[in-house]
This record gives C-alpha cells, sequence and structure tokens, in this order.
C-alpha cells in the first residue's frame, strides 16, 4: 500500500516520532531528502522529494500556514514549523483501535510520552465536574480533555467528540476484557444474585452480553433502560470492592476500574435525562389536554400558569424553548395530502389585546359558538335601548326600516360588546377550519360562519337576532299611543315645531355664551344625546362591515400622512386633531341648538377643511375629508 508523501502528513509523522509539535526546518529537510533517496526504489511515491526538497518544502508549506494548519516561527536558519495539530492527532492515533485499548489504562500524557501546554488542555474530575460539562459540552476538540479519576487511578486523554458514546463504548470493553482473562462472570452472578432475587436469568444474560457482545450493552444503557439502571451501579461498585482487596494493581485492574467509574457516571446521566423526557413529555401533554377544555383561547402567559394535578407549575418539567418547539410543531400544517387534514391542530389567532392566542383546531366552533351565545343577549340588549329611546321621543332611523343598516348597528355593538367574538370572525383561518370541517364531514355541518364565496354570513344571522321581533318587543314594552302611527306622527310634527321655535328664542343669547364654550362641549343633555345619535348614525353609513371607529381612523391615517419617521408620523396626527378641535367650536358655537345629522357632520367637515389652509395642503382632499368627518364623530360621542 502506497504511503502518503504529502508534506502535512509527513510533518505529523516526523513530529510523533519525537514527541513534540515542534520542528527544526533545517534538520526535516535533510532527514526527507535522504530518507526519500534511501527508499525511493521500494516506494516510487517518494521520488519527488529525492531532489530539490527545500524549494518543494516552501512550496507546500506556505498553504498549510495560510490554512491554519501550522505556525511558521523563523524563516531563516534555525527556523521551525509548530503543528498545531499535534496533540490533537496524537491523542487521536491513541484511540484508532479500541479493542487495543481494553486491557490497558486510558490514555494519558505519560503513555503517549507527551507533555500538553496547559492552554491546550481543559482538566474535569470525573465525580464532580463530568456533570456539568455535559449540560454545557464543548463545541469543538481543542482544548483536549483530561478526565481525572480519584483513588489514584490516573487520567485519560480525550477528545470532546469522544463523549458520551466512544468513551463508553470503550470503557464496556474494558469490563468485557475483566471478565474474559478473569474468567470471574460466574463469580459476579453469584455475589449479585441476592440482590437481583427472581431476575436471575436476566443477570446472567447481561453478564453474557457484557463479555461475548459488549457493543450491545450501550444501547441498554442510552436508553436508561430498567434493568440495565439497577445492574450497572451495583457491579461497578462489586468490582471495586473486589479489586480494593489487592495491594497492588495491573494495568488490567486500573483499566477496569477506570471504566467503572465512567460507567456509572453516564448510567446515571442517561437515566436523568430520560426521567427529564418523561417529564417534558407528559408536560407537552397535559399542555395539549388544557387547550382543548373551556374557555379554549390561551395567550403564552396562559399556557405557562398551567400546573399538575398536584399544584405543581409545568414550567418546572420544560424550558422556554420546549415550549417554544412544542407549540412550533403543533402550529406547523402536516402537509396532508388529505383536504379535511390541511390545517396544523393548534391555530393562532389574535385577542382584543392584539396578542396570540392559541386555540384547538377541533375547539374553535365549540368556542365560537359559546362566544355568540355570550355576545347575543348584550347586542339585542343594546340595540333594544338605543331603539327605545328614540321611539320615546317620536323618531325612527334607517336600521329600523331596512335589513342593510341593521346589520351595521348590530356590527357596531358587537364590536363593542363582544370584541374577542368579532377578532375570530374577521380572521379568514376561520373560513379555512370551515371548509376542513366540512370535508371531513362530507359537507355536512351543524352551521356555517362562512359563505361558499368566502363571504361571512350576516351576523344578525349568526346571532340570530330579527329586526322586526326586536322592533315588535320594543314597542309592546312602551305605552299603545308610540304604536299608532297617526297619533305618534302628529306629536312628532308637534314637537318639532316646538323645538324650532324655541330654538329661534334661544339663538341670540345662546349664541353669545357659546363664545366660552370649549369644543367639543354639548349645550344640554338633550343636546349631547341628539350629538351622539347623529354620530352613532354616521358611524353605521360610514364605516365599512367589521371595522371599529378607532381601526378605520388609523387606518385612513396612512392615506395622508406621507412621513417616514415614526415620530414625525404622530406628531403629524396630532397636529391634524389640535386643528379640528380648533376649528370646529366656533362652527359647532354658530349653529347654537339647531338639530345635527348625518348631513351636518359631512358640512361641518367642509367647513373644518375650508377654514384650516394647513389641511388643505395634505394630499388626498377626499381621504382628508373622510378622516375630518370620522373624528368630527369621534368629539360628538364623547358629549356628556
Amino acid at each position: 500500500m502506497a504511503q502518503r508523501t504529502d508534506l502535512y502528513t509527513i510533518l505529523l509523522s516526523y513530529a510523533s516520532k519525537r514527541h513534540a509539535p515542534s520542528i527544526d526546518i533545517d534538520n526535516f529537510i535533510l532527514f526527507i531528502e535522504k530518507y526519500a533517496n534511501h527508499y525511493v526504489r521500494e516506494r516510487p511515491e517518494w521520488q519527488k522529494w529525492t531532489s530539490d526538497a527545500a524549494a518543494k518544502f516552501w512550496a507546500e508549506l506556505t498553504p498549510l500556514v495560510e490554512s491554519g494548519k501550522c505556525k511558521l516561527i523563523g524563516s531563516g536558519p534555525g527556523g521551525k514549523v509548530l503543528m498545531l495539530d499535534f496533540y490533537f492527532e496524537a491523542v487521536n492515533k491513541a484511540y484508532e483501535n479500541p479493542d487495543a485499548l481494553a486491557e490497558l489504562p486510558f490514555p494519558d500524557e505519560k503513555t503517549l510520552g507527551i507533555s500538553i501546554p496547559a492552554e491546550q488542555l481543559r482538566e474535569l474530575n470525573v465525580a464532580t465536574d463530568l456533570d456539568e460539562y455535559m449540560e454545557y459540552p464543548q463545541e469543538s476538540d481543542m482544548p483536549l480533555l483530561k478526565i481525572v479519576f480519584s483513588e489514584s487511578l490516573g487520567s485519560a486523554l480525550v477528545l470532546a467528540s469522544y463523549i458520551p458514546r466512544r468513551i463508553l463504548e470503550i470503557s464496556v470493553l474494558k469490563t468485557s476484557a475483566f471478565l474474559k482473562i478473569e474468567h470471574n462472570a460466574e463469580y459476579f452472578f453469584v455475589r449479585l444474585t441476592s440482590q437481583f432475587a427472581g431476575k436471575e436469568p436476566l443477570l446472567r444474560n447481561i453478564l453474557a452480553q457484557i463479555e461475548l457482545k459488549p457493543k450491545e450493552c450501550f444501547a441498554h444503557i442510552e436508553t436508561a433502560g430498567e434493568f440495565a439502571c439497577l445492574f450497572w451501579p451495583l457491579f461497578c461498585s462489586l468490582i471495586r470492592m473486589e479489586l480494593k482487596k489487592k495491594s497492588e494493581f495491573t494495568a488490567l485492574d486500573i483499566s477496569v476500574l477506570q471504566s467503572t467509574f465512567i460507567i456509572e457516571f453516564f448510567v446515571s446521566y442517561y437515566r436523568s435525562i430520560m426521567g427529564r423526557k418523561r417529564d417534558l413529555e407528559l408536560a407537552m401533554k397535559e399542555i395539549e389536554l388544557r387547550i382543548e377544555r373551556p374557555p379554549y383561547a390561551y395567550s403564552l402567559k396562559d399556557i405557562m400558569k398551567f400546573s399538575d394535578a398536584t399544584g405543581r407549575p409545568l414550567t418546572d418539567f420544560y424550558s422556554q424553548k420546549d415550549l417554544d418547539g412544542f407549540l412550533n410543531e403543533k402550529t406547523q400544517a402536516e402537509g396532508n395530502s388529505d383536504p379535511g387534514k390541511r390545517l396544523p391542530p393548534l391555530l393562532i389567532f389574535h385577542n382584543r389585546f392584539n396578542e396570540q392566542v392559541f386555540i384547538s383546531k377541533a375547539k374553535v366552533f365549540p368556542l365560537i359558538t359559546k362566544l355568540i351565545g355570550e355576545a347575543r343577549p348584550q347586542v339585542q340588549k343594546a340595540i333594544r335601548n338605543r331603539w327605545g329611546k328614540l321611539i320615546k321621543e317620536f323618531e325612527s332611523e334607517p336600521s329600523m326600516e331596512n335589513e342593510k343598516d341593521f346589520e351595521k348597528l348590530a356590527a357596531l355593538y358587537a364590536h363593542q360588546v363582544a370584541p374577542s367574538l368579532m377578532m375570530l370572525l374577521e380572521d379568514k383561518k376561520l373560513f379555512l377550519v370551515q371548509e376542513e370541517a366540512s370535508a371531513s364531514q362530507g359537507g355536512v355541518l351543524n352551521y356555517k360562519i362562512y359563505q361558499a364565496t368566502g363571504a361571512l354570513v350576516p351576523l344578525s344571522e349568526l346571532l340570530t337576532l330579527n329586526r322586526k321581533d326586536i322592533l315588535t318587543d320594543v314597542r309592546i314594552m312602551l305605552p299603545f299611543w308610540y304604536s299608532i302611527p297617526v297619533i305618534s306622527s302628529i306629536v312628532a310634527f308637534f314637537k318639532r315645531l316646538g323645538q324650532d321655535k324655541n330654538k329661534k328664542r334661544k339663538a341670540a343669547p345662546q349664541e353669545q355664551e357659546n363664545q366660552d364654550r370649549e369644543i367639543p362641549s354639548a349645550h344640554s343633555t338633550s343636546l349631547a344625546q341628539e350629538m351622539k345619535r347623529a354620530a352613532v348614525d354616521y358611524q353605521i353609513q360610514a364605516l365599512p362591515m367589521g371595522k371599529t371607529l378607532d381601526q378605520q381612523l388609523r387606518d385612513m391615517e396612512d392615506h395622508w400622512r406621507k412621513v417616514i419617521d415614526s415620530e414625525a408620523k404622530k406628531q403629524l396626527v396630532r397636529d391634524v386633531h389640535s386643528q379640528i378641535k380648533r376649528k370646529l367650536k366656533p362652527i359647532l358655537d354658530a349653529r347654537g341648538n339647531r338639530k345635527i345629522t348625518s348631513q351636518t357632520i359631512d358640512e361641518m367637515a367642509d367647513s373644518v377643511i375650508m377654514v384650516s389652509p394647513a389641511l388643505t395642503e395634505l394630499n388626498n382632499s377626499d381621504k382628508i375629508h373622510n378622516y375630518v368627518a370620522l373624528y368630527i364623530v369621534n368629539l360628538l360621542k364623547q358629549q356628556q
């Protein structure tokens, strides 16, 4: 078999034979040329080094230095090459044949004939440091690890990559060699029988496995098998007790004693790992079950407050990383081709505080049913109260007469009394949940939230609100004359006539009085109610379905505040609000007690913009008008 004759391999071999990482360049060049000429007939691969060795040495050394494999110390006479991987290669080579190590102690500096600098060595005591090391293992093989054993049993030089599997396999090989050479497997079986009464076949099997198939033992230790976790600590302890009786240890004795400490530690380590793993699995299972229970929607903070049956917080059994991994797994689509199983088992929605909430896919419809049941009486009560006040004043509004305006009124109150429900209904994932549920149930659902086109089923239908029934209920609760059209029309006519006369009579003194008022302040309780009513009417007509007033105002701000800096954007909005308030005051004062309607609000918005040059300079005049009108609505709704 041809030898490797690249410079790096030759340098490592040369350093290894001299047990030192530093190589004198001049001596090395003389050596390599002499060696090549001597063995070239037997080994033709050395031909390139038979002549002009110095030039070839420097040509190959340059890339080695640049790649960090070695370091050049002086390039003139007396220059040296430092092999940076020397100690790594020395230790790695010592473990090339694990079977050869079975009867010998672990390699250390003395047996390898090297002295490792302190900066390239990390010392770990097998009894006190190894446990902490396993929690935060070293990611690279340098520095080298020196495992120190107790009871004057020396130390073991290992690479970080050998821990845990390779060092544990070698330790089991050492116990196997001990049983084979000493022929004492039967002796240990007898000594351990009392500890494993009723489990003698298992005891005999594991001793035979250690002796004949030691490499298979690792799997039982790694998985923390029940019998393995009982057997190994007792077996290792018994070996130490027997060998302590000797006055002098052989190499085999030291070898197996070292292995008992390694095996004992890793049996305990893997048992702890499996115990934590079981606790973690139980904690995640408990979280999964709890999310399935009412109230069905849980934020991350809610989940982290879960506890077990004994009241112990589940956070004792998992880390933040564990929880994040679990939630990420449960909220990822499974990629299933079955149309009935395309969504993940856990869905993410947002609550009214814009926090993420986790809802089990199977509990989305039960949650919506619960929220609808809670919202329906509140929305119905709000509409009844509103209409009752209007009818008592012999007034009406469009929502009493047509379904479109009634739908807007229902949405307005639903956003106020059931924001969580509306956030769910407006999330498009709900449509996918319905489609998947429909596919899994053969297209048969108890009820549907979305139509086939993807549009939301009318809110009045979801809340089972009937406009005519509510109006009838309101009228039934009032004296009969409110329900007689002729009487109510006559009373309404004379009431309006009286209001007009009062307005004219009070207009002059009221106008002077209003000079000292601050906007937006109402003139009387009845006028404040009128302002609020007009504002709500305008809001119902102007807002898109499913939008609140604040949401619409925020959305509209982006159409005209073309400023990049976020702080400048906020300041611009504050300036616009201040401008509207200042200009609205004299406009409202001039109106006196005249009735305010939806049309009046549009007129006031035009007037505010007309007397405000700063507003007319903003882009998108139509958007500015709509924004000013809605902000006036917001101010009027605040009247006391």
